[in-house]
């Protein structure tokens, strides 16, 4: 995100994290005063957080009407997953290749820690923060500098759509058993094996994401 002012950076927070937790959920429609009264705060920092939330792909502005929350579709998590499983796994065999000790990998078993107390409490909401925790920690610890706001913003996509099918999404158990597989690879230096490993848990929840976007839009649908 480029320099902006304070005013402008905490009403581009606290509109992404509402966006984003499903606060504001797709299709909600905000003028400019809407949207300050609801942030309580002055319309001019909020209508250049809204263009910055439009070039992350999260709102779509019209001209006199304000903000709209783009909606996502089937689609979009697949082409989403597709580009995250081509690029994330090269940052878990770059580190297993590095061979980190133990301290490097705190921050990864901290997440792992904390998805499986999450995962266990069935409070997916936090299990969802550990997960991106978990994989940012991977990006940032392989030094793929110049990969992660490419990363970051579709990170950002990933955990909407979650939020938005928490309701039917499984509770995380397979999920939280392929966090801690991959963990064994890059901790025991086994960087093919922990490429393997990333992009096949991406490819599953990919598929477990679809499947439930799937079983929402049945249930969406009218009885005959």
């Amino acid at each position: 995100m480029p320099a902006i002012s304070s005013n402008v950076g905490l009403a581009y927070v606290r509109l992404k994290e509402a966006i984003l937790s499903g606060k504001l959920p797709p299709d909600t429609r905000l003028l400019e005063q809407q949207a300050a009264d609801y942030l309580n705060m002055s319309r001019t920092p909020v209508r250049e957080a809204m263009l910055l939330l439009e070039k992350d792909g999260l709102v779509h502005l019209k001209p006199r009407h304000g903000m709209e929350v783009l909606r996502f579709g089937r689609e979009d998590i697949r082409q989403i997953y597709e580009i995250v499983a081509a690029l994330e796994p090269l940052a878990s065999r770059q580190l297993a290749d590095r061979r980190p000790n133990l301290t490097d990998l705190k921050p990864l078993q901290d997440a792992m820690e904390m998805m499986s107390i999450a995962q266990r409490q069935r409070q997916n909401a936090v299990w969802a923060a550990a997960d991106r925790k978990f994989h940012q920690q991977i990006l940032f610890l392989s030094g793929y500098d110049r990969m992660y706001p490419i990363l970051d913003q579709l990170w950002d996509q990933t955990y909407r759509a979650r939020m938005c099918l928490l309701e039917r999404t499984e509770d995380n158990q397979s999920a939280t058993h392929e966090h801690k597989d991959l963990y064994e690879a890059i901790q025991f230096g086994q960087g093919e094996l922990a490429y393997a490993r990333h992009k096949m848990h991406l490819e599953n929840e990919s598929a477990r994401l679809l499947a439930a976007y799937d079983d929402m839009h049945r249930a969406q649908q009218p009885a005959e």
